[in-house]
């Protein structure tokens, strides 16, 4: 070590600090910050070099005495920096960089070299890739500065002290009580080093020369051991011997409990084979085996009657499985197997021929037996195939089956009975549509002709056309579920195949031959629904055929109850929208036929509304006397009232409003038009708006509260302006007077000054207000009141309203001229020769003369 103060103190921090975590120590100093610290009694400060395993580190101990504490630990791999500060041999100073740098001062100068080349060296070791960086220190090495050794002081002088340090091995603590023993029985050992020497070597002869003695002793029991041990031996070798003998049996024994285990695996391998060649066998019997039931009932079976139609499609649904029965691979290429599917499809084929005629015959008799009379009955008359419904709906299960069975084409069997049923019914409904058509133009006729007032009649005429579509809507349905039941069509795939007898299956022979007419295809094979509409067969397609008049018929109504009433179409446009949404989601066909009716209707309905808007302004406006409520207004109002009563309980009226607001647009226009030809224009604005703004308040109608709100303004606009251009008649000489004197002061003309203007003064003013006496005043107004009644119409009765609204104006009148008197004229004791309440008494006088 490098000083003997150092050794007790490395010996016991080995001891109790680092042997606990199973530390080595390798070098220790003891340090300071400042030099003069060493002679404080505060404690000292030591840094130790600690190697576990593979991991060096550096601690900083605190010792208060014999008692050592750990206050930091760094390791080395956060060592970035050993600085020696100075070469000098007597410099004690060192830095230590870690996460920051650290000055310390070694209290010996050999300390400080020996701790700084220890840390090197196991840098060296332990990093040999990279460490930290050395400046000002004696030691050689790649990654450091270093600076030349002083002579006499070379790093060579403190190699062997660091190895000592790496061979260094702990006392244990047995060892330590044995020679604390040996001390305690020689006190003299310290003093006599040489004779406790001696004695120590006599000790170890005599120990020596007892083991000896002890040795020969046991000679003796040794042979005995020997013995024993060759007996033991022998043993061994009978035992072995024995298990040698049975270890063979056990291999024999082995081998016949394998071979046993084999036979019985191949066993019970052959046992399975049997038992699925057995189902197997059994399963084929069963798919190509028809009970004799059935296939009696596929061919003389009565399909006239309940039992024998039951019969007869139970039958051919088994037909059908047999044929279409899923085989394993293979066995549709054994010979039994392709012979009995011929035979079944044979069989299935005459089934199906022997079906087509007796279907056939069946559709022409129930259509011959239901009757259409040859005129419409005077009460009316309803479409009914309930008798024909009832006679073909008992083969609906046989008809899709001939569906599955029967390749869709144009030629196809099953194709050819649905034309059979279109051609065979299409003529009656034709029939029924025309009676139809026919009862509603009687209808019609007879309302054009009636000499009830025009609402009744287009109410009247609302229910007829109403009831009709009605009536033809369900009959529409009613065939249209026919059909998908019946004959199992379809208009789109959401309801395509829904009754479907056949679930999905696999071609049971791809290369098989079948008859004449045949394919073999599994029945709901992709592309299957796709090929049937191709071929022709959806419910869109018999419709069409069925109903081929019906659009024509709707278009008729429209064109009939147009020319009777062009005010029709707004009762035909909502009643068709109805039953188009009501229907859209149940019937693709009476979607697109009402569909383009409703296009119609609701281009009838524009036609209606333009022609009102071209009549309102072509309408020719009297330029002599008083227009009063233009004849537009008030049509338009009627029109509004009837429509809303008509779509009462329709839930999509956006067609009707856009008509509403195309109409009362045209009306502000055609009213403005009416006023600019007028005199009285602002007359004709207000009496026409307040009229408006009335009937659009009692009709609360959502889409017209703008236009509602629009008439109320226009009205108050030109009333206002209407009492403003007639309030300066009574007084027109003052009036005039005043206006010239408000026109002096609006050029900066202070009020006392007025007075002085020659045309404004004093004497003037006098000679103005004697003019008009309150007698004066009162004819005036008398003259104004009959003036103002010339020019209102009685129907609106807004004179009264409009003579309120000039006594209210003439009264702010009065006030300021007396203001303006009271500005301009204040010493001049001028006063008007009437006042607010004379005025207030003759605009009552006037108003009650009048009532």
């Amino acid at each position: 070590h490098t000083h003997t103060h150092t050794c007790p103190a490395m010996f016991s921090l080995q001891r109790q600090i680092f042997s606990a975590s199973d530390e080595r120590l390798m070098a220790v100093v003891h340090v300071a910050k400042q030099a003069k610290l060493f002679k404080s009694n505060k404690g000292k400060t030591l840094l130790c070099l600690t190697v576990q395993r593979n991991l060096v580190s550096v601690h900083k101990v605190k010792s208060l005495g014999d008692l050592y504490r750990k206050t930091r630990s760094w390791t080395l791999d956060e060592l970035k920096l050993v600085d020696g500060v100075s070469l000098s041999q007597n410099n004690r100073e060192f830095l230590l960089q870690f996460e920051k740098t650290y000055r310390w001062v070694a209290a010996e100068a050999d300390d400080k070299r020996a701790f700084l080349f220890s840390l090197c060296k196991l840098c060296d070791k332990y990093l040999p890739d990279g460490g930290p960086a050395f400046h000002n220190v004696e030691v050689e090495k790649a990654t450091a500065t270093v600076a030349p050794s002083s002579p006499g002081h070379g790093g060579d002088d403190l190699a062997p002290k660091v190895e000592e340090l790496e061979d260094y091995k702990e006392v244990s603590a047995e060892e330590e009580r044995d020679v604390e023993d040996v001390l305690a029985s020689c006190d003299w050992a310290v003093s006599d080093a040489e004779n406790f020497t001696t004695s120590l070597n006599v000790e170890l002869s005599a120990l020596e020369a007892a083991n000896v003695h002890a040795i020969l002793a046991s000679e003796e029991q040794v042979d005995l051991l020997m013995e024993e041990l060759d007996r033991a031996l022998e043993a061994l070798d009978d035992v072995d011997e024995r298990v040698s003998h049975y270890d063979n049996i056990l291999k024999r024994a082995r081998k016949d409990a394998t071979r046993v285990a084999e036979q019985e695996g191949l066993i019970a391998i052959q046992n399975a084979n049997y038992g699925t060649l057995l189902s197997d066998v059994e399963a084929l019997v069963g798919s190509v085996e028809l009970s004799r039931a059935h296939e009696a009932a596929l061919r003389h079976g009565d399909l006239s009657t309940q039992l024998g139609v039951r019969q007869c499609q139970d039958a051919a649904l088994a037909l059908q499985e047999k044929i279409n029965v899923h085989l394993t691979p293979g066995m549709g290429f054994m010979e039994v197997v392709q012979k009995q599917t011929q035979a079944f499809q044979g069989l299935q084929n005459d089934f199906a021929n022997r079906f087509v005629k007796f279907f056939r015959q069946l559709t022409s008799q129930a259509a011959g037996a239901h009757v259409v009379p040859e005129a419409a009955p005077s009460d009316g008359f309803q479409i009914d195939h309930g008798d024909v419904y009832d006679a073909l709906s008992s083969y609906d299960v046989i008809l899709q089956w001939l569906h599955e069975v029967d390749p869709e084409s144009k030629f196809s069997r099953f194709s050819s009975l649905v034309q059979c049923y279109e051609e065979t019914l299409g003529p009656i409904f034709k029939a029924e549509i025309k009676l139809v058509v026919d009862g509603f133009v009687a209808t019609t006729t007879a309302l054009a002709k009636s000499k009830e007032g025009a609402w009744p009649r287009r109410n009247a005429f609302s229910q007829a056309f109403d009831e009709t579509v009605s009536m033809l809507v369900p009959v529409v349905l009613a065939e249209q579920q026919f059909c998908v039941d019946v004959f199992g069509v379809a208009d789109d795939p959401v309801s395509a195949d829904r009754r479907s007898i056949a679930s999905s299956r696999e071609s049971l022979v791809s290369d098989m031959a079948v008859p004449s007419g045949f394919e073999r295809e599994d029945s709901n094979a992709p592309g299957q629904t796709k090929r049937r509409q191709a071929g022709g067969t959806t419910v869109m397609n018999v419709l069409q055929v069925l109903f081929g008049t019906l659009e024509l018929s709707v278009l008729k109504f429209i064109e009939v109850g147009s020319k009777i009433d062009p005010f029709n179409c707004v009762a035909m446009l909502t009643r068709l929208d109805k039953h188009v949404m009501v229907t859209s989601k149940r019937s693709a066909f009476l979607k697109k036929t009402l569909g383009k009716c409703l296009v119609v209707a609701k281009r009838e309905f524009d036609l209606y509304i333009n022609a009102q808007v071209t009549t309102m302004r072509e309408t020719k406006i009297a330029k002599k006397g008083r227009l009063g409520i233009l004849p537009f207004v008030g049509r338009f109002a009627d029109f509004v009232s009837q429509t809303e009563q008509l779509i009462q309980e329709v839930e999509r009226r956006s067609m009707v409003d856009k008509g509403y607001l195309t109409y009362v647009q045209a009306l502000f226009e055609s009213i403005e038009q009416a006023a600019n030809e007028s005199k009285h224009a602002d007359v004709v604005w207000f009496e026409n708006c307040h009229r408006l703004y009335d009937d659009l308040s009692k009709l609360k109608v959502q889409c017209l509260k703008e236009h509602r709100l629009k008439a109320q303004s226009l009205y108050r606009q030109h009333l206002d302006l209407y009492v403003q251009s007639i309030l300066g008649d009574p007084l027109e000489k003052l009036t005039k007077f005043f206006e010239g004197v408000e026109r002096l002061m609006r050029t900066g003309m202070a009020a006392h000054e007025v007075g002085f203007q020659l045309d404004f003064s004093k004497q003037e003013l006098r000679k103005c207000i004697r003019e008009y006496p309150a007698k004066e005043v009162k004819r005036g107004l008398e003259n104004m009141h009959r003036r103002v009644e010339r020019h209102l119409c009685e129907e609106e009765n807004l004179l009264v309203v409009v003579w309120r609204s000039i006594q209210e104006e003439f009264v702010k009148l009065y006030h300021h001229y007396e203001s303006l008197i009271d500005q301009c004229y204040s010493g001049a004791h001028v006063r008007l020769e009437f006042d607010a309440n004379d005025l207030l008494m003759f605009f009552t006088s006037i108003a009650q003369s009048h009532a």
